[in-house]
């Protein structure tokens, strides 16, 4: 019996449980049980970013020397997040071109992981911090490629259901984005990251499909937050608004979608 526990225990860490429900965010609440945080050991793809975290940090390092800036995040919500921008490459598939020229080899590294779908460079001003949010879904891995962290936990770090763990430069760190969630960063100077969210193979991976769905309910959930009324409507009725806006953006990404690699990423790499 207990070894059967020690198993499932093992499996959860790792992110092989059981697949539970898909979860967006337009339906309230993550009740899921999820990992909370994945060990990214246990996905391949995560050894080619620690491998590339040098040329990576190198190339952002010339991307800000030439005048580059980083942009306020768009967010859904009726929220002000101070000190928290970012570098967009690429958003459910749909691709920043202008950013592909500006890194050319981040993008090249990008699309060698398979069911990658968004991705961006992101910094925490010093002594920024984010409100506890969930995040809009539980079909990917957030992976988190430390560039520059400026101290320990304690100063600068994530908290994930009531677990907290800190970045390291070089280093990537993996958490489920659906659990309610924030960030501080406490010190005198930046922390800059590479995000990337890769879509669960159990899931159906990146498709076109999988990301509609997904800015469909970005989409809907901008309009709930403006017509609060939108927030009581039966889940039957969300669930129809909510493939419908979907459609425009399938429609979208069956001719500018980023084109990720969908083969299994080989191992040991």
């Amino acid at each position: 019996m207990n070894a059967r526990h020690d198993c499932a225990d093992k499996e959860k860490q790792s992110g092989r449980s059981q697949m539970e429900p898909r979860y967006f965010r337009i339906y309230g609440p993550y009740r899921g049980n999820g990992p909370r945080f994945y060990e990214p050991e246990s996905l391949p793809w995560t050894a080619l970013l620690r491998r590339e975290a040098g040329n990576i940090r190198e190339e952002l390092v010339r991307y800000l020397g030439r005048g580059g800036r980083f942009q306020p995040h768009f967010v859904p919500d009726r929220v002000r997040l101070d000190g928290w921008r970012g570098i967009r490459l690429v958003t459910a598939r749909r691709p920043y071109r202008a950013a592909w020229e500006a890194f050319p080899h981040t993008v090249g590294v990008l699309r060698q992981i398979p069911d990658l779908v968004t991705a961006s460079f992101n910094i925490l001003e010093p002594g920024a911090s984010l409100p506890a949010h969930h995040g809009d879904t539980n079909l990917f891995y957030r992976a988190h490629l430390g560039l520059f962290v400026p101290g320990s936990v304690e100063h600068c770090g994530i908290e994930v259901a009531g677990e907290r763990r800190g970045w390291e430069e070089g280093n990537v760190l993996v958490f489920n984005d659906a659990y309610r969630h924030h960030v501080w960063n406490f010190t005198d100077r930046p922390r800059i990251i590479l995000i990337c969210d890769v879509m669960k193979r159990e899931y159906g991976g990146g498709s076109r499909r999988n990301c509609s769905l997904l800015l469909g309910a970005i989409a809907l959930m901008y309009l709930q937050f403006r017509a609060p009324v939108l927030l009581r409507l039966p889940r039957p009725i969300t669930s129809l608004l909510h493939e419908g806006f979907s459609l425009p953006f399938l429609a979208y990404l069956l001719v500018n979608a980023w084109p990720a690699a969908n083969k299994p990423y080989p191992r040991g790499g």
